[in-house]
């Protein structure tokens, strides 16, 4: 199972776990049962060094108004992540729902300043702040950088093509088998570490004239984002200066 809702969802997993073997599948609730998942904080750890390696020093959350596990755990990373290189950006976070909180969020940056990089809870929502960011005459990347979560369809059809993490499905899928049957089986089965995503580096957020080729690019590594902020250049110590003065 993969519960919708951290809260609504609980009843009925805890219901489902009481008569059968259950496995939750990157979601999840507050139910004793085996679980697997995805290190949701790396994934935005990665986007927040990618972006640093842009130029970038101030920064805006995007995401749902939702409870889903998965959301929580993406903003609590981006505001962990962050908070370090920009204090001001970690309490730049705009939540809605479904595409329209993108199309509001980049509305309401370009009315009052506009950072120079926006991250995404997920890709619908990067897809929303793409459209909402074109309306007022600002480009992406050119202007400012904008990443998803999710490397879903949208990702690779949507122009400029989107910058995101992937998950990896397959691992996942095969995990959440292992669990299920051991279960059924009723032999011991240890649940694994939260499996690693990369980063799927794309148009949205490479500057044109730091942009090597024209294919994607995949990231897995990389320190700390506090660390590779601290290696920076100096011009952009001083961009950070003003963007917290802003």
């Amino acid at each position: 199972m993969s519960p919708v809702d951290a809260v609504q969802s609980r009843a009925a997993v805890a219901a489902a776990a009481k008569r059968i073997p259950l496995v939750q599948v990157d979601r999840r609730v507050n139910v004793d049962s085996d679980v697997v998942s995805v290190d949701h904080g790396r994934g935005i750890q990665l986007v927040l060094e990618h972006l640093i390696g842009e130029g970038c020093c101030s920064f805006a959350f995007v995401t749902t108004a939702g409870r889903s596990s998965i959301a929580r755990e993406r903003l609590e990373a981006y505001i962990r992540c962050v908070r370090p290189i920009d204090r001001a950006s970690a309490s730049r976070v705009l939540a809605g729902d479904s595409r329209s909180p993108g199309q509001r969020g980049a509305r309401r940056l370009a009315g009052d300043y506009c950072p120079e990089a926006v991250v995404c809870a997920n890709d619908l929502i990067a897809v929303g702040v793409l459209q909402g960011l074109r309306g007022q005459g600002i480009r992406a990347p050119e202007d400012v950088a904008v990443t998803g979560y999710d490397d879903s369809i949208l990702a690779g059809v949507v122009e400029p093509k989107l910058t995101t993490v992937r998950q990896p499905l397959g691992p996942l899928g095969q995990e959440a088998v292992r669990l299920v049957i051991s279960a059924i089986e009723s032999r011991p089965s240890e649940t694994g570490a939260p499996a690693a995503p990369e980063l799927v580096v794309r148009e949205s957020s490479t500057k044109p004239g730091r942009r090597k080729d024209s294919g994607a690019g995949v990231a897995k590594h990389g320190g700390d984002a506090a660390d590779v902020y601290a290696s920076s250049s100096t011009a952009k110590g001083k961009k950070r200066s003003r963007a917290r003065a802003l």
